[in-house]
């Protein structure tokens, strides 16, 4: 259930309240810089559940600091290190289509659980072919799920996918947001992904 203080005359939830802190955080920021920000980079500990990380969301959304673009240029980030981590080839071998080769993200996770942790969770990714009155030839639906539920870790997902379909198949593609594990019942996360173009220079390894 939710606590509810009384303000002035208005009553205020416990994210109204954070929100109020975040937003103040935010003036500093703009005194200090000139500029106001638009993002923020917001961690819960690992035994949060469902509710509690979307109240979380919600906090900043009420803020007017959207999850931000930071976290999927994370995910792109996470791409070159595991690369340059010696990942490289086994990641090459996913798959020859960028649909295969995000379905092999799975087989990734197998091969970590047994070497990180047996009792480690890892999501889930999966695609399915594109129905949809948006469908284009070539486009897809990914889906993920994570047993943490979606939140700001679905961000990660665009970038990884975003920098994977450049790096192993000069794709560019655009990610439209389906649905948000959690929200409205919905049970994963999912995007229509469609390719736009391809790029003609490559990354170094």
């Amino acid at each position: 259930f939710d606590v509810a203080w009384s303000l002035e005359n208005t009553r205020l939830l416990e994210r109204d309240l954070s929100a109020m802190v975040l937003r103040s955080l935010a003036d500093d920021v703009e005194a200090a810089t000139g500029e106001r920000p638009t993002g923020a980079v917001i961690t819960v500990p690992a035994y949060y559940n469902d509710r509690q990380r979307r109240a979380t969301r919600r906090t900043c959304e009420i803020a007017g600091l959207e999850p931000p673009a930071a976290i999927e240029m994370f995910g792109a980030f996470f791409m070159k290190f595991f690369r340059s981590g010696g990942y490289a080839g086994l990641l090459r071998c996913q798959g020859d289509t960028l649909r295969a080769w995000l379905t092999g993200v799975n087989d990734l996770h197998t091969h970590l659980k047994s070497v990180v942790n047996d009792n480690f969770s890892f999501p889930e990714l999966w695609c399915t072919d594109d129905f949809g009155p948006e469908a284009e030839d070539g486009s897809f639906i990914l889906h993920y799920m994570s047993p943490r539920g979606g939140g700001a870790l679905s961000f990660l997902v665009v970038g990884i996918a975003k920098d994977s379909a450049q790096y192993y198949f000069d794709h560019t593609i655009t990610m439209d947001l389906l649905s948000s594990q959690g929200d409205d019942g919905a049970e994963d996360t999912s995007w229509r992904i469609k390719i736009t173009g391809r790029q003609v220079e490559g990354e170094d390894d």
